[in-house]
């Protein structure tokens, strides 16, 4: 069986927690919708080349590195739902601003609004999970949260796609309300919810030993840094990736839903029973082999400019 379902929801259930499933699956939704597209839309927003965009949003990214480990301490203040609900509307607001890009200016803004929400969301939410679950479900239900991004994304994706290839560019305004309604909506339900478990009593107790500690722990530094390449990674291929189909390769645009449609079948039959073999296994061998196959994903990727266009979607 791939994943307990039933009794992954009794336990959200019992931690009442129902509606955070509900909120990242619309959140995932809306985000799937325009970030797979979203460097073909500043291009013809702004008419500025990819190489100016790249850099608009490499600024934008580094000015809101500092949110991570603000929303930290702001979660530990106000709790981790209000802080996964403020950077839902934040994101949200940001999404607005993107409907009156025009420039590198207003780029760079409505990026910096934008970024600083997804930050905010996901460095809460992943203390609202922890919250929600205890002990050895954690980790079943961190792999069902990635399995519901993907699904979301996945679906919305494709429903992208066929506005794109019935509208063209000026579907982009379409699909941009609509991830503002997702993420107010997701907002809503997080927001309705109330977490009744308490922090473990761990976290407490070492909630007190400021910054000073954790720049001592060269491990854990070594593995947040490990982790910003792996994010670029994941950042540089989910940008650029409709980019290089859609112009480099000439693939159609229906086929980048397509593509991720497979992409979440894969996900949905691999995640589960790959994260099930791997339990006995050092987490941090895990990811250097994770990171390998990356390599030869990439490696794959740049062959695909030699594979005739006839041929290039399957």
């Amino acid at each position: 069986m791939l994943l307990d379902l039933p009794g992954a929801i009794h336990r959200l259930r019992h931690a009442d927690s129902t509606a955070l499933f509900l909120a990242l699956a619309v959140n995932a939704f809306g985000a799937g919708m325009f970030l797979p597209f979203a460097l073909i839309y500043y291009q013809a927003a702004t008419g500025l080349p990819v190489a100016t965009i790249g850099l608009t949003l490499t600024a934008a990214t580094l000015v809101t590195l500092t949110v991570t480990p603000v929303t930290g301490a702001l979660v530990d203040r106000f709790g981790a739902r209000r802080l996964v609900v403020v950077g839902n509307c934040l994101e949200a607001t940001g999404f607005a601003a993107y409907l009156a890009v025009s420039s590198a200016g207003s780029l760079f803004l409505a990026a910096l609004i934008a970024t600083a929400g997804t930050r905010m969301f996901f460095a809460s939410f992943s203390t609202l999970i922890a919250e929600s679950v205890r002990g050895g479900d954690r980790d079943r239900w961190y792999g069902l949260v990635g399995i519901t991004q993907s699904i979301g994304a996945s679906l919305s994706g494709i429903l992208a796609s066929l506005v794109l290839g019935a509208a063209g560019v000026g579907g982009f305004r379409v699909i941009i309300v609509a991830t503002i309604g997702c993420l107010l909506v997701a907002a809503l339900l997080i927001g309705r919810g109330q977490s009744r478990v308490a922090p473990d009593r761990e976290a407490g107790a070492t909630a007190s030993a400021g910054y000073r500690a954790i720049l001592r722990d060269r491990v854990f530094l070594a593995v947040v840094g490990s982790n910003l390449l792996v994010v670029l990674c994941s950042m540089l291929t989910g940008l650029g990736f409709a980019v290089y189909a859609t112009q480099a390769l000439r693939a159609p645009y229906w086929s980048i839903g397509a593509i991720g449609a497979a992409q979440t079948a894969l996900v949905i039959l691999l995640q589960t029973r790959i994260s099930g073999r791997m339990r006995g296994v050092r987490r941090t061998r895990t990811m250097t082999l994770a990171g390998a196959i990356w390599i030869v994903a990439a490696l794959g990727f740049a062959a695909a400019m030699l594979i005739p266009s006839r041929v290039i979607v399957p």
